[in-house]
């Protein structure tokens, strides 16, 4: 009996889009390992078991409606002060695993519109640009369908192209072994580059461990703009972010309770909530909205 090449079974799979992803994703982790290639089986592991922290693949990051749900009249769209904070805050990082992501399209056959719940925070940004009654009403991105079928084709598209260039180098394997000149040929600068090049791998993992966390007590006082780029320093919050903080304080009028920030602050503070959503700052969506409030609060002198 002939035996088959691992390498061309990936190909087949990928090549198909009625093949389950799941299945082309455990093979794809089983030559990259059976390989010893790194980055490319951190990704696919990434892609089974869903994005816990760090940065995210460029096809995982979509755009969609932001809108609100009305207790009387259902969702609504929402009004932007400028298209900057709309632009941000319609972005989505997609996080979940595979599996999720293939039983939500799945599940829903039916339709072409997908509702997600914004992250806490993120809603609370957005709820104090709306006059009251809606000020505490649930916002949603409203993404389409074909958004998360392009996310999976992305998937079988970068796993054909590496398979193909596996066999280009000349690894096929023996089934689901592999020689050790093909192991060799794997390590190889040509291979790694072409795995790099995907730009797979973004900030991974997740910063429980890290020494952000022992900066999160407040120590910003009243009206102290260098105590306050100080601590946002601390937390990791590069230079242009703190300088464009600094312009939107100036510009805007004193709040009258906490929280209740002028528009440039706010937008400012979203733009940082979906930052962290994304992985693009090393703290969590969970904590990153109600620390920033918290010491711009502080500066400002108001509770």
């Amino acid at each position: 009996m002939t035996k088959q090449s691992v390498v061309l079974e990936l190909q087949q799979l990928a090549s198909d889009s009625e093949k389950n992803i799941i299945d082309l994703l455990r093979k794809a982790l089983l030559v990259a390992t059976k390989l010893n290639l790194v980055e490319f089986k951190q990704w696919i592991q990434n892609e089974l078991n869903g994005y816990k922290g760090g940065e995210l693949p460029a096809y995982r990051q979509i755009h969609a409606q932001v809108k609100g749900k009305n207790p009387y009249h259902g969702l609504i769209s929402i009004g932007f002060p400028d298209k900057e904070m709309e632009w941000t805050l319609s972005s989505v990082p997609i996080r979940d695993s595979i599996s999720a992501l293939y039983d939500l399209i799945e599940h829903r056959k039916s339709t072409d519109v997908l509702h997600m719940q914004m992250p806490f925070e993120a809603q609370r940004m957005v709820s104090q640009l709306l006059e009251s009654p809606f000020q505490n009403i649930e916002v949603y991105w409203i993404l389409q369908r074909s958004q998360i079928v392009e996310i999976l084709d992305a998937i079988r598209n970068a796993i054909l192209e590496w398979s193909l260039k596996l066999e280009s180098e000349g690894i096929l394997g023996d089934e689901i072994s592999f020689s050790e000149d093909e192991k060799q040929k794997a390590s190889s600068s040509t291979v790694i580059q072409h795995v790099e090049n995907f730009n797979f791998q973004g900030v991974l993992g997740s910063v429980t461990n890290s020494n952000l966390t022992q900066n999160l007590q407040i120590t910003v006082k009243k009206n102290d703009l260098d105590g306050l780029r100080n601590y946002l320093s601390s937390l990791k919050i590069e230079k242009p972010d703190i300088d464009e903080l600094e312009k939107a304080l100036l510009s805007d009028p004193l709040p009258s309770k906490a929280e209740k920030f002028g528009e440039r602050v706010s937008a400012w503070i979203g733009k940082m909530v979906q930052k962290a959503a994304f992985g693009g700052w090393e703290i969590s969506v969970a904590v990153a909205g109600q620390l920033l409030a918290d010491a711009i609060s502080a500066y400002y002198g108001i509770k």
